[in-house]
């Protein structure tokens, strides 16, 4: 059995006062992502000698990703990369040694 804590500190804007980089200004859902935190749970089960069977689940708590609008990210999936944007996932493994 194994259990893991993945943490994603809370982030702030960082706004350039270089004029040629400014930017419009940011709306407040915008300006700071707060911090998240995914719990994942996995145990393998062997079965006879070449058998083993895993199963888990990611994101155990189903914790939603940062609330952000689109002024800072016009791509669609933008943070999908770095939270669990699916919310709680499980999965089954089956592998054979011949």
């Amino acid at each position: 059995m194994a259990a893991s804590w993945r943490y994603f500190g809370g982030t702030s804007v960082d706004i350039s006062s270089n004029s040629l980089l400014a930017a419009p200004p940011v709306p407040p859902t915008d300006a700071r992502l707060n911090s998240v935190s995914y719990l994942d749970l996995s145990a393998n089960i062997p079965f006879h000698d070449s058998i083993l069977l895993r199963v888990g689940v990611n994101n155990l708590l189903d914790e939603d990703p940062p609330l952000a609008g689109f002024s800072n990210c016009p791509a669609l999936y933008c943070f999908s990369q770095v939270y669990d944007t699916l919310g709680r996932q499980l999965f089954v493994a089956l592998s054979a040694n011949f």
